[in-house]
Protein backbone atom coordinates (compact mmCIF):
# COMPACT_ATOMS: atom_id res chain seq x y z
CA UNK A 1 0.00 0.00 0.00
CA UNK A 2 2.87 2.33 0.75
CA UNK A 3 4.23 1.76 -2.77
CA UNK A 4 0.91 2.91 -4.26
CA UNK A 5 0.85 6.00 -2.05
CA UNK A 6 4.42 6.80 -3.00
CA UNK A 7 3.63 6.35 -6.71
CA UNK A 8 0.57 8.58 -6.48
CA UNK A 9 2.49 11.20 -4.52
CA UNK A 10 5.37 11.24 -7.01
CA UNK A 11 3.14 11.27 -10.10
CA UNK A 12 0.12 13.26 -8.88
CA UNK A 13 0.50 15.88 -11.61
CA UNK A 14 0.52 13.27 -14.38
CA UNK A 15 -2.41 11.38 -12.87
CA UNK A 16 -4.41 14.61 -12.59
CA UNK A 17 -3.53 15.59 -16.13
CA UNK A 18 -4.61 12.17 -17.39
CA UNK A 19 -7.86 12.40 -15.39
CA UNK A 20 -8.66 15.70 -17.13
CA UNK A 21 -7.43 14.94 -20.66
CA UNK A 22 -9.28 11.64 -21.20
CA UNK A 23 -12.82 13.00 -20.52
CA UNK A 24 -11.98 16.16 -22.45
CA UNK A 25 -10.94 14.18 -25.52
CA UNK A 26 -14.05 12.00 -25.26
CA UNK A 27 -16.24 15.09 -25.05
CA UNK A 28 -14.52 16.71 -28.03
CA UNK A 29 -14.93 13.52 -30.08
CA UNK A 30 -18.65 13.28 -29.31
CA UNK A 31 -19.13 16.97 -30.06
CA UNK A 32 -17.33 16.65 -33.40
CA UNK A 33 -19.53 13.70 -34.38
CA UNK A 34 -22.67 15.57 -33.38
CA UNK A 35 -21.69 18.67 -35.36
CA UNK A 36 -20.85 16.53 -38.39
CA UNK A 37 -24.33 14.99 -38.31
CA UNK A 38 -25.89 18.42 -37.88
CA UNK A 39 -23.96 19.76 -40.87
CA UNK A 40 -25.17 16.85 -43.01
CA UNK A 41 -28.85 17.25 -42.05
CA UNK A 42 -28.98 21.06 -42.01
CA UNK A 43 -29.86 21.58 -45.72
CA UNK A 44 -32.83 19.20 -45.46
CA UNK A 45 -34.05 20.83 -42.28
CA UNK A 46 -33.69 24.30 -43.78
CA UNK A 47 -35.63 23.22 -46.86
CA UNK A 48 -38.42 21.74 -44.70
CA UNK A 49 -38.67 24.93 -42.64
CA UNK A 50 -38.84 27.08 -45.77
CA UNK A 51 -41.50 24.81 -47.28
CA UNK A 52 -43.61 25.07 -44.12
CA UNK A 53 -43.15 28.85 -44.05
CA UNK A 54 -44.21 29.21 -47.68
CA UNK A 55 -47.27 27.01 -47.13
CA UNK A 56 -48.34 29.14 -44.17
CA UNK A 57 -47.73 32.33 -46.14
CA UNK A 58 -49.79 31.01 -49.06
CA UNK A 59 -52.58 30.05 -46.68
CA UNK A 60 -52.64 33.53 -45.10
CA UNK A 61 -52.58 35.36 -48.45
CA UNK A 62 -55.36 33.15 -49.81
CA UNK A 63 -57.42 33.78 -46.67
CA UNK A 64 -56.88 37.54 -46.98
CA UNK A 65 -57.94 37.69 -50.64
CA UNK A 66 -60.89 35.36 -50.05
CA UNK A 67 -62.15 37.56 -47.21
CA UNK A 68 -61.75 40.72 -49.28
CA UNK A 69 -63.49 39.11 -52.27
CA UNK A 70 -66.40 37.93 -50.13
CA UNK A 71 -66.80 41.41 -48.64
CA UNK A 72 -66.63 43.05 -52.07
CA UNK A 73 -69.05 40.62 -53.71
CA UNK A 74 -71.52 40.52 -50.82
CA UNK A 75 -74.33 42.48 -52.44
CA UNK A 76 -77.50 42.75 -50.39
CA UNK A 77 -80.64 41.18 -51.89
CA UNK A 78 -82.40 44.54 -51.78
CA UNK A 79 -79.96 45.87 -54.38
CA UNK A 80 -81.53 43.61 -57.00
Amino acid sequence: MSRVKAFVKNHALWIGLFAVIVPLLAHLGLQYRSLSELEATMPWARRAVMRKYLQELTREVTKLYRTQAENTLAIPAAAF
